[in-house]
Formats: structure tokens, sequence, C-alpha cells
């Protein structure tokens, strides 16, 4: 008999539960998508760990512009549609993450929920305004030049991963820009530690401790300590300091104080920015490999150098970066075929109408920006690398959110100015001392990522390089 009453309750349980998901349901019913199991739904799509961007891209196509997805009882609904992209922008506001996600970021701005990201970004967007962010092309020009002398000695005919280095060298460049600390102190400040080898999580995220081997959070606390102890030391100077108090860390240290932080929060942005660093370095590798795909566009850039710089090797200045319209297109068109980020993940917390469909609250949305990026309607010849798809007259031409490799509206990248000021700098520095004679990929298809909170190259991105001749000036 308790038997037969457990089972009622159970089944009257089940029953209301459904019963108060019938509105997802409902709404789930008009979308289509891929065939859908009892209790795993389309989960049986991954259970073979298919998560490169290649497998995940075919499903993607072979669906409708918009599709859903049962993972167990979630509903994911995916759109490719750039109206659709609009709206998702600027209605929903919660980023959804992952259980490495908030091991790795916490409560960053990158996964923090609305009523924290908007206090967290008022105080950030301090540290990214145009005039600090200008201000940081001569450190960018000083820690590229420094790394990449590291490839003078490798310039033998052999092919190099050239991403390990790269991934230093924004490392360098987030710790002398947003954290004020000389790149070189980091080593002294961490422990080793062993981490896990896992090419889906630790590579994708943490790039930068295959080269440090460090404890990042180890490393950020003591950071924090000695720029306490700095800026104590400014709180009675002139106001010659206020835009080094405007300075990423020490603007977020400068909250705590003003109770608009705490010390956890400032850790949780720090460690985030460490994070986000490995974005501009798998960029900047994938601009070398596709140079070594396509040599005409490689002599592009270095015309376009040489009429900036002629035969000076001087640094790189503000005035020099704005002029490199060309290198900007080519870094453009490698986020379109590889976006380091390769998914807009958000929440639907309130019902939202797309053209005939509705994504019904409790639901989740995700725009895979790679098969966005490579619409064929949008993006002729979508395999073809054409820098020149980025002049002014062809992207009018595209609808807006088309193109979204940092996001767009309220919730966009914060660092997406720095992000571009940073590899036009840095690969500015490299075509004017090396020349990317080929990579291992033969073709843009051969190219493959682990999928995760970022992109990250399933086999490495080695090239061949050859130093240029130092021209006479």
């Amino acid at each position: 008999m308790l038997s037969i009453i457990l089972f009622m309750l159970a089944l009257i349980s089940l029953a209301r539960y459904h019963w108060n998901r019938r509105r997802l349901y409902y709404h789930a019913w008009k979308i289509g998508g891929p065939f859908a199991w009892p209790i795993i739904g389309s989960a049986y799509l991954f259970i073979r760990g298919h998560y490169s961007y290649n497998i995940v891209t075919k499903l993607i196509d072979s669906q409708p512009p918009i599709f859903k997805l049962w993972i167990g009882t979630k509903l994911v609904i995916l759109t490719i549609q750039p109206t659709h992209a609009e709206v998702i922008v600027k209605t929903c506001f919660n980023r959804l993450g992952t259980k490495h996600m908030e091991e790795i970021f916490k409560t960053g701005l990158i996964t923090a929920p609305v009523d924290i990201w908007r206090t967290r970004r008022k105080i950030i967007n301090k540290s990214f305004n145009t005039k600090i962010l200008n201000s940081y092309v001569d450190i960018f020009d000083k820690v590229a030049r420094q790394s990449m002398r590291q490839f003078e000695e490798k310039c033998d005919g052999n092919y190099i991963d050239v991403l390990e280095t790269l991934s230093r060298i924004s490392f360098d460049a987030v710790c002398e820009t947003l954290l004020d600390v000389d790149s070189s102190l980091i080593d002294t400040l961490q422990t080793t530690t062993d981490y896990p080898k896992s090419p889906q999580f630790v590579a994708v995220v943490y790039g930068f401790i295959r080269i440090l081997s460090g404890d990042i959070p180890l490393c950020t606390k003591r950071i924090i300590e000695m720029k306490k102890i700095e800026s104590s030391l400014y709180k009675n100077c002139s106001e010659d300091n206020f835009d080094n108090e405007k300075v990423f860390i020490n603007n977020l240290i400068n909250s705590t104080e003003d109770g608009e932080l705490d010390e956890s929060g400032v850790m949780d942005e720090i460690q985030s920015v460490f994070a986000a660093s490995e974005t501009t370095a798998i960029t900047n590798a994938l601009v070398l490999c596709m140079m070594g795909l396509h040599s005409n566009i490689q002599k592009n850039i270095q015309e376009e150098l040489d009429s900036i710089f002629g035969h000076s090797d001087r640094t790189v200045t503000l005035e020099d970066v704005n002029r490199m319209y060309y290198l900007e297109r080519v870094i453009k068109e490698t986020m379109r075929l590889f976006p380091p980020v390769p998914f807009i993940r958000r929440s639907v917390d309130e019902d939202i109408e797309l053209d005939s469909h509705v994504l019904p609250k409790g639901s989740e949305v995700y725009i895979p920006l790679l098969s966005l990026h490579r619409r064929p309607d949008f993006w002729k010849d979508p395999l073809v690398f054409n820098p020149d798809r980025f002049l002014a007259q062809n992207e009018a031409k595209r609808p807006n959110c088309s193109y979204l490799p940092f996001s767009r509206g309220s919730k966009n990248c914060i660092g997406f100015k720095y992000a571009m000021l940073s590899m036009k700098t840095m690969l500015a520095i490299f075509f004017k001392h090396y020349e990317v004679q080929s990579t291992e990929y033969k073709s843009i298809e051969d190219v493959d990522f682990w999928l995760n909170i970022i992109a990250y190259p399933k086999t490495s991105c080695k090239v061949k390089l050859q130093k240029l001749e130092k021209k006479n000036s």
C-alpha cells in the first residue's frame, strides 16, 4: 500500500512539474530541431564528446536558422539570424556560464548576474576610457619587442608553435597595463601548482599557465597586496595621479575603499582579464597562420607598414596604429572566420518574440558565432579569406549583428578597444621584423577548435618564419 501511495505522489509531482512548464513545451513545439529522446533530449548527439567547431557547426548548419535542442530537461534555442541576435543582445542580459567558467571567472564581469554586473561595469568603465587605452600603445610596443626576440633563433626552416610566445606577450601586456606591474615580477610572485592537462579546460582558459606554471589566484592576491601599499603612498599626492587611479587595478582597489566592491570582487575581475587575454593571443596566432596561407595579403600588410614607418624601426605610436587600416581588416577577417568566443549565451528571463517564434521564459538562447559569421547570404564565398569585406562600403551592405566577435549592446566586451589596440601594435612589430613563409594548415577548413569558454585550437598554430633583412634608414 505504501509503495502505491509513494508511486501516486511521484506521479502527481511529475504531472505538476510538467504542467508548470506547459508554456515552455508549447513554444518549443513550434520551433524545429533534431530528434529528442525522453529524459536525455538531444544530448545523445554529444555523448561521444564531439565538442569541436567542425562537428558542432555541421549540426548547426543542418538545421533551420533558428532551432531548438533539448539537453535533458533544458530547452536551448540556437539562432543565426542577425535580426534575432540584435533583439537578444538588447533584451537578454544574464549571461550563461558553465561549471568551468564559474571556477575561473567566479563573479567577474564576464559571468556576473545582472545586478552585480551593473555595479562592476560602472566601476570598470573608468579604466577603459579612450585616453587611458591610448596611453598603453608604447607598453604594447615594448612588450612585443622583448618577447618577439624569441622568434629570431627559431627562423631555422622548421615549424614552430607561435601561440605560446604570443600568449606570454598578451599576459605580459595585461600585467604592465591593466595591473600596472612589471611582468618580470610575476614569476617571483608565484608558487608552482600542478594543474590538470585537459585540453578542453585548462589549456583553453589558462593558456598562460602553460607558460608560467603558476598559481594565478595566489599571484593575483600578492599583486593586490603590493598595489595597496603603493596606493596608500599616493593618497596625499597631487592631482597628477588622477589618471593613475583610473588604471584598472588601482580603480578596483579604490572601489573597495569606497565600499563599492569587496576584495573577492577585485580578485574575480583580475582573474577575468587574465583569462580573457588568451583570446588576443589566439587571434594573433591565427593571423600568422592565415598569412602562411595568403602570402599576397601578408605582402599588403608589409606595404602598409612601410608606408607608415618607412625604413625606421622606431616605437609604434597611437597615430601609427590609427593608420593601420588594412591590418585592422585582416584582424577582423580572422575573427570572422575564427571568433575566439564561440557562442553568445544568454538566459531568457521573460518571453521574447522573434518573428513567428517565441523564446519562452526559462529557456536558454545561444548565438553560434562561427555559423553566423559564415552565412553565405551575408558573406559571399565565406571560406575565402578576404579582408576587404570590412571596407566601409561593404560593411554597410550587411545587416546589423551579422558580425559579433565582441558581442554588442550594453553587455558587449568591455575590452574590445583594448584588444584591437594591442593586436594591431603587436602584429605591426611582428610583420616589421618577420615574414610567415608557410603554416602546417593546408586550408581554412583544416583549422578546428575545442569548444569551451574560449575556442582553443585543437592542434598547434605552427608556422615557418623568416627574419626580414634590415632596411637602410
